[in-house]
């Protein structure tokens, strides 16, 4: 295992090593990411496997042509068309969409010793070709419009890309609760000029992000320190902390590149949805049976099935995961992606197979063979809710607030409750909020203590002491709504969105004078003092 020492300060910024050797560093490998460390990870296996599987799915999506032009891709970088383009693109869009990677680098990164709960996101491709990507906004039957258009920060990035060098930056610019980390490795081999570029020396000092850089040629010169780039064979990764600053490789934007990035959430106790982006995935929906040692390549691979014109019941059953299991239940796989994020419009869910109770009561025995995330189980809730499965959806609402120890999935399952009438789930699920984020030891900056402050002061994500005002005010709208008339219903209100950074609250969800009038509605005019505390978390520190 090789080492490199940041210079001026005697920390070992570079850890070179075997995939072999992670488990014999002395620590685990989440101390080094914290400490500020980069692990260079040679010849790790599911990279390997990854690349035997899109080799295997190029031959479907494009025959023996396809399968030959991608593979001579893998291997040098070179595109030979904008068929060979469109066949790789395919196969990994469906491998995207499919949580293949999360579920390949699962028990990888459940190793790193990081702190639960977990989450992994979808996995990203990179598809830079800065000869061919103009040609490929021409072909819409090759490429979905979507991939050059407009693009929401919170979902998956757009995976054919122009040029692009420089951009240094952070990877998350606001104060949060958990610890982030980044794998990042090319589908083949890239020499210093290709890699990323990190900069470890600014890892804690306060730096612009985002700004003008002097020019591409020499990262020396753009103020963050000693550049680190590490030349990776295929099958290398760099691991390491997202809060570290690192850039687009640089020094030859002319050159196609194809690389690969996943994302992990550690100790993260909602969905990452407003942090990061809206793919995460808890890393227990990957496990097999009784969370036992498997093998993570056989898993994937069953994730890497295109699915049959018609999925039946069956063929959920014999999923070899959790989410395998849903995932199957879906006729398209990009709506099985989709769908996972809570605020998604429920029209998604309905590409998922109609099945009667029976049906839907063998999937739960099924599922409950596995170890299953809360965002898993409120799918399935909102599953059964859509086909009008009300009996079994209470009692799966009752298992998350039940079993979780998170108020951000307590009152999740709350709101689900409410939006289906289910009061009595509802009001048990704000209890149960409101209890565990009085036990709560959630605080910002946890794992992020000496690091500079972000640009932006905003609290994306709920903590502990405004969850508990949400809970306690959502639990008497409950009880409002469900002794009152129907038409004093508005689920709408119980958005615990309202209750992060008041400047939040009021850009992405309702004007202070709209919602304020929603609660009068909903409590009746002589609740001044129910609206006062509604509001008064727009003003508190």
């Amino acid at each position: 295992m090789a080492v490199a020492t940041r210079p001026g300060t005697g920390v070992r910024a570079l850890m070179d090593l075997r995939a072999g050797d992670l488990g014999g560093m002395g620590a685990p490998a989440f101390d080094h990411l914290q400490a500020g460390r980069i692990l260079a990870v040679r010849d790790v296996p599911e990279i390997h496997e990854l690349a035997r599987t899109i080799r295997e799915l190029a031959a479907g999506f494009g025959g023996a042509h396809g399968a030959q032009g991608v593979s001579e891709l893998l291997r040098s970088g070179k595109v030979s068309g904008l068929e060979v383009l469109s066949v790789l693109y395919r196969v990994l869009r469906h491998l995207r969409d499919s949580r293949f990677m999360g579920c390949l680098f699962s028990d990888f990164m459940g190793g790193l010793g990081l702190p639960a709960p977990v989450l992994l996101d979808a996995g990203y491709f990179r598809i830079m070709v800065p000869h061919h990507y103009r040609a490929a906004r021409e072909r819409p039957e090759l490429f979905d419009a979507s991939e050059f258009g407009p693009a929401d920060p919170y979902e998956t990035e757009q995976m054919l890309q122009d040029a692009k060098w420089g951009n240094a930056h952070r990877d998350i610019d606001a104060r949060h609760t958990h610890f982030q980390v980044n794998l990042w490795f090319p589908l083949h081999d890239v020499g210093k000029e290709q890699t990323l570029i990190l900069f470890p020396e600014a890892y804690r000092r306060n730096v612009s992000q985002y700004g003008a850089l002097p020019g591409p040629e020499n990262p020396r010169d753009w103020g963050y320190g000693e550049p680190l780039q590490v030349p990776l064979r295929f099958g290398d990764l760099l691991m390491f902390h997202s809060q570290q600053v690192h850039a687009s490789p640089s020094q030859a934007p002319d050159r196609n590149r194809f690389t690969v990035e996943i994302r992990a959430a550690a100790a993260c106790i909602d969905d990452n949805g407003r942090v990061y982006r809206r793919s995460f995935w808890r890393l227990e929906n990957f496990q097999p049976r009784g969370g036992r040692a498997g093998n993570p390549s056989l898993r994937a691979g069953q994730l890497a099935q295109p699915a049959p014109d018609q999925p039946g019941l069956e063929y959920a059953l014999a999923g070899a995961t959790g989410h395998a299991v849903v995932h199957r239940l879906f006729r398209r796989a990009h709506c099985s992606l989709i769908a996972g994020y809570l605020h998604r419009h429920d029209a998604v869910l309905d590409d998922a197979i109609a099945l009667d109770e029976r049906g839907w009561k063998n999937i739960v025995d099924r599922l409950e063979e596995f170890p299953c995330g809360e965002d898993l189980w409120l799918l399935v809730a909102r599953l059964l809710l859509r086909q009008r499965q009300r009996q079994l959806a209470a009692q799966i609402l009752n298992k998350v607030h039940g079993e979780t120890s998170s108020y951000f999935w307590a009152l999740e399952a709350g709101r689900i409750a409410i939006e289906a009438g289910l009061y009595d789930v509802a009001l048990s699920a704000f209890g149960a909020a409101g209890a565990y984020a009085g036990r709560s030891e959630v605080a910002l900056d946890r794992y992020t203590r000496d690091m500079p402050p972000p640009r932006s002061p905003m609290a994306l994500q709920l903590l502990p002491a405004r969850a508990r005002r949400a809970a306690k005010i959502f639990s008497r709208l409950a009880q409002r709504m469900q002794s009152g008339p129907a038409t004093l219903a508005d689920p709408s209100l119980f958005d615990h969105r309202y209750f992060w950074d008041p400047s939040l609250a009021r850009l992405e969800s309702e004007t202070g004078h709209r919602l304020k009038e929603r609660v009068k509605r909903v409590l009746g005019p002589a609740a001044s003092g129910a609206i006062g505390r509604v509001f008064r978390f727009f003003k508190e520190p």
